[in-house]
């Protein structure tokens, strides 16, 4: 997953910036496999049935017994997504590394901006961000992998979504748009990836689901912590089944 890194607007003396994932998917068709079952056997004899690369060596010899090499086949690395509402929202506190701070008044010799602009700062330690709890209810659900045919709109008005295509080969980019999403009603992403071949989901269950929650900045209210803006999401991976999928 590749990300960028967008720089927020500046909050009293400081300027933060948060990284954003860009989720990545293609359709590959006529993609004839190599034949690397010795390779994949001989892995199963030397090593421990516990390790990474047998539980590996195990699922790819099983793909090629499906689907077996020599043969083309298409192949699909998508995403799944589902879109939820936090109902009643409870706002907790989380420490996020996506977002990070700089002191607008502290200028270290001969430092550069990560990102090239001319602003005074140094690096401040992870910053602190509220983020909604409570009941989901889902709104939306779509398979960005079933769009890549048509070049499409996904069916999620929540993503903003870039479609690119050769004569055998199609892939796709997206990220999860800020617009429409506030305290009042914050979203929540269930994204999961997975891999498809000639139309036959290979891996379900394989791949973690990575949960964006909106997060959002903190003011006081009444003397206590109030969400503020609107920063991003802020990220994490499971291999729990999510609520509603």
């Amino acid at each position: 997953m590749k990300t960028f890194t967008q720089l927020l607007p500046i909050e009293g003396d400081f300027r933060r910036k948060i990284r954003i994932p860009i989720f990545e998917g293609f359709l590959l068709k006529d993609d004839v496999f190599a034949d690397n079952r010795k390779i994949y056997e001989q892995t199963l004899q030397t090593t421990f049935p516990e390790s990474r690369e047998y539980r590996a060596a195990l699922r790819h010899l099983g793909i090629l017994e499906k689907f077996p090499p020599g043969v083309p086949h298409d192949r699909v690395v998508a995403h799944k997504a589902h879109v939820y509402e936090v109902a009643e929202p409870a706002y907790g506190a989380i420490t996020s590394g996506n977002v990070k701070a700089w002191h607008e008044g502290y200028r270290p010799p001969s430092s550069l901006s990560p990102l090239g602009y001319p602003f005074k700062g140094r690096p401040l330690s992870q910053t602190r961000q509220l983020v909604p709890k409570g009941r989901l209810k889902k709104i939306l659900s779509a398979d960005i992998g079933e769009a890549l045919s048509n070049e499409g709109n996904a069916g999620i008005d929540c993503i903003d979504i870039t479609f690119n295509s050769e004569r055998y080969f199609k892939w796709y980019e997206f990220t999860l748009k800020r617009e429409g999403i506030s305290s009042v009603k914050p979203l929540e992403f269930h994204i999961r990836q997975y891999m498809a071949i000639n139309g036959i989901e290979i891996d379900e269950g394989y791949s973690p689901t990575t949960v964006a929650i909106a997060m959002f900045g903190i003011r006081h209210k009444e003397g206590q912590e109030a969400p503020g803006e609107f920063l991003g999401f802020h990220y994490f991976r499971t291999r729990a089944r999510m609520v509603g999928e």
